[in-house]
């Protein structure tokens, strides 16, 4: 077959011991590859494959100068669940714990799955592209947070990315663009069909460029860019790629604060929204208590009803004790009225007004008539020895009358005393009555307000219970969600790594370049080298010119062979000089013997040589080429035991394949390139 010692391409030779009966085995051994085979590939085509690693190396640069920067932070948070309470049900049926996951659990989503979902969800990450301003994708400078340079603000509606040049000028900036040509100053917002714009406060770059998405490829943008997995246990990372460093600490970190906001008002639980709902009734029902509380003391202290039942027992006492009073002193005021008409009529004397039960218990009247019983005690003791005009009796007799006529007035004066009291005693008596005849419907008020405020107390205190459950319910609702690790801004770029990038990229071009050797040389259509020849022959094969001293061995061997080209008659003769020559014999036979150039003499003078010394020959073996019918009659004839002939091309001549039936050694010479099929066939 072909392929010189140096790699060029050239003929070679393929031999068979006896005929082609090798052959048949030649299916076999197209399915075997040789690692000698693989490595002979690669020499072959060592060139290409340090083309193939040099690319893979310049590539490899233009990677690291050229290509987009990434830069990777990633935020951590505990989301450990509460307990499950499939669990607690099997442990009361008697089933372990360790088979509830398998009995229940496989049926149900993991917790930790449902909250990585949140985590990632188009609302969170909605809610922080508004927050960050990631509408805005910065095109120029590089490694600039588009907060940096616009002031975040939210796009609505579905528009085509329009993309906007700033370049200052004087105290603002010009803004180019897509059906824009405007200004924008620091504290004047630009309003644009898209949305309005306003520049970030700080320090800005003399010119910028940015690129403003709808929300839709914003979110999906941010959504390809956010990865979100269990870092480990309970514990999630929220990871995110971005082409600057303050991203890349700043999304994860809005990420995990939404998610956390979220819990505390939109994503609390049931218990929380009932804690919820029971403290504002429990608000509600305080102001209802107050207020009813309010209007109970109002009516009290309008009404004097502090307790009805109290008051009418009390109401009902007094009344009693004043109508007897009553009754006691319209008696006394009736007798004494009459006794002083009878004294003023004369049928009674005054001092018979002394003797009124109620005067007896006058210390005044007891005095005067005390004084009327000493002067009568002393007027009867002088008229026993005087007359009654005695001066002394009449004295007497005056005094008497004087001290009487004093009883009169106090006998009117406490008739008036009477008529007063029995005025006051009755307006009491009617006070009494109108109060008692009101007492009923002040009861029944009072009853109501008093039913009211009770009855409010105890849904108060029920309410206060309720909602002290449902608080203490609340803390162990959804488990313990919070932050561990924040993101941090990284100082260096992920991607791409210069000595990585760089090694990865000559290893792949020379990776790369020998799979493309080997492809090109056991998938392609022709044969590539002496050893396919002679896996797929299943017979020896040597590359022209090259020293070979098995091969020849086998040719010195056999003392005479019949070398058959494929196709080509100039490659048979130099197969058979070359043979001649290293066998120890480069003399040509017959008048044939010029059909070889100068040229092709020299590498035959050549080979010969190389092979003269790795294998010298015993004998002197002739080459003889001739047309198909005398080379066959001489592969045929006894005279022709000794030397090498040379048939026509099979392809050509197909004649020639008489001779390969015979007992003579045969040398099929195929060129490089030639189509498998051909040769197999």
């Amino acid at each position: 077959m072909s392929g010189s010692a140096n790699g060029t391409s050239a003929p070679s030779v393929a031999s068979v011991a006896s005929g082609m009966r090798p052959a048949r085995d030649a299916a076999a051994g197209a399915d075997v590859l040789d690692l000698a085979e693989l490595v002979g590939a690669v020499r072959r085509g060592w060139r290409r494959v340090l083309l193939a690693g040099a690319l893979g190396l310049v590539a490899a640069v233009a990677v690291v100068l050229w290509a987009p920067r990434r830069y990777d932070g990633a935020a951590t948070v505990l989301l450990r669940s509460a307990a499950d309470p499939s669990g607690s049900l099997l442990g009361r049926l008697g089933v372990p714990a360790e088979l509830a996951p398998g009995a229940l659990g496989a049926a149900m989503k993991s917790p930790m799955e449902t909250e990585l979902q949140i985590l990632a969800s188009q609302s969170v990450l909605g809610a922080v592209s508004d927050s960050l301003g990631l509408q805005v994708r910065v095109l120029e400078p590089d490694g600039r947070a588009p907060w940096t340079l616009l002031a975040p603000r939210a796009y609505p509606g579905s528009f085509r990315k329009l993309r906007l040049r700033f370049e200052r000028a004087g105290d603002g900036y010009r803004v180019t663009g897509r059906g824009v040509d405007a200004r924008i100053a620091a504290a004047q917002p630009l309003s644009l069909a898209v949305g309005t714009i306003a520049l970030a406060p700080g320090a800005l770059p003399p010119r910028f460029e940015v690129q403003l998405l709808d929300r839709e490829d914003a979110l999906a943008r941010l959504a390809e860019r956010v990865h979100v997995d269990k870092a480990g246990g309970e514990v999630a990372r929220v990871g995110y790629a971005a082409p600057d460093s303050l991203s890349a600490a700043a999304v994860p970190d809005a990420i995990v604060a939404t998610y956390l906001e979220r819990r505390r008002t939109t994503d609390r639980g049931v218990n929380q929204h009932r804690a919820e709902f029971l403290a504002a009734q429990v608000d509600s029902v305080a102001r209802q208590l107050a207020a009813a509380e309010q209007a109970l003391r109002g009516f009290q202290e309008a009404s004097g009803v502090i307790d009805p039942t109290v008051v009418g027992r009390l109401d009902l006492e007094g009344m009693s004790r004043v109508r007897e009073q009553l009754l006691a002193t319209q008696v006394e005021s009736a007798a004494l009225d009459q006794l002083l008409r009878q004294v003023a009529s004369g049928t009674r004397t005054a001092r018979q007004l002394a003797a009124y039960p109620s005067f007896l218990r006058s210390g005044a009247v007891n005095e005067l008539l005390a004084q009327l019983a000493k002067l009568e005690t002393e007027r009867a003791a002088l008229l026993e020895r005087r007359t009654e005009a005695d001066p002394e009796v009449v004295a007497l007799a005056r005094r008497a009358t004087e001290l009487e006529q004093q009883l009169e007035p106090l006998g009117t004066a406490y008739a008036q005393s009477l008529a007063r009291q029995r005025g006051e005693l009755e307006a009491q008596a009617a006070r009494f009555d109108a109060t008692l005849g009101a007492l009923p419907a002040s009861a029944q008020t009072f009853a109501r307000r008093e039913r009211e405020v009770r009855r409010l107390a105890q849904t108060a205190l029920a309410l206060q219970t309720q909602l002290l459950d449902a608080r203490l319910a609340a803390i162990g609702e959804g488990g313990e969600v919070r932050r561990i690790d924040a993101a941090l801004v990284p100082k260096r770029r992920a991607f791409p790594r210069t000595t990585v990038t760089l090694a990865a990229g000559l290893g792949g071009g020379l990776l790369l370049g020998v799979l493309g050797v080997l492809g090109g040389a056991f998938f392609s259509p022709r044969l590539s080298g002496s050893g396919e020849a002679a896996r797929l022959l299943g017979v020896p094969a040597v590359p022209l010119g090259a020293p070979s001293p098995l091969f020849f061995a086998l040719v010195r061997r056999h003392g005479a062979f019949t070398v058959v080209p494929l196709d080509d008659p100039a490659l048979g003769e130099r197969v058979a000089r070359w043979l001649g020559a290293g066998v120890g014999d480069a003399s040509m036979g017959d008048d044939d013997s010029e059909g070889a150039g100068a040229g092709d003499e020299h590498d035959l003078l050549a080979a010969a040589e190389r092979g003269g010394r790795l294998a010298p020959p015993p004998a002197r073996l002739a080459v003889a080429a001739r047309p198909v019918e005398g080379a066959l009659a001489r592969a045929g004839h006894a005279g022709a035991a000794s030397g090498v002939a040379v048939l026509a091309p099979l392809q050509t001549h197909p004649a020639a394949t008489r001779a390969l039936a015979g007992a003579r050694p045969v040398v099929l010479a195929v060129r490089a390139g030639t189509p498998r099929a051909a040769v197999v066939e």
